[in-house]
């Protein structure tokens, strides 16, 4: 799905994605219910799991087909449980595109 959301903003269409490309994005360019910005794109999802590193926050987030992960700054106000629905915001450019061995 994160492939065909990618695909769909560079294109306007649904495509199939291109299976001889594995795509990856850094956790931290991952930005969990934060304001849009002009060059980003959104994905709803849901949070599956956290993991708690003191001041940075690890969370597995479902949206549709596969579990993206977000690290964010553990402020002690928005931190999302498992089951609450949140939105991923990210530049189509941070993503790395490789040739599948």
């Amino acid at each position: 799905m994160f492939c065909q959301i990618f695909i769909y903003y560079l294109t306007g269409c649904i495509c199939r994605p291109i299976v001889t490309q594995n795509h990856f994005i850094r956790l931290e360019r991952l930005h969990v219910n934060k304001p849009k910005r002009d060059d980003e794109i959104l994905i709803d999802g849901v949070v599956e799991n956290i993991e708690y590193y003191g001041l940075y926050i690890k969370y597995y987030i479902d949206v549709g087909s596969q579990i993206l992960k977000a690290i964010e700054k553990n402020d002690g106000i928005n931190i999302y449980a498992p089951g609450e629905k949140v939105t991923v915001a990210m530049k189509p450019t941070d993503v790395m595109s490789y040739d599948a061995q």
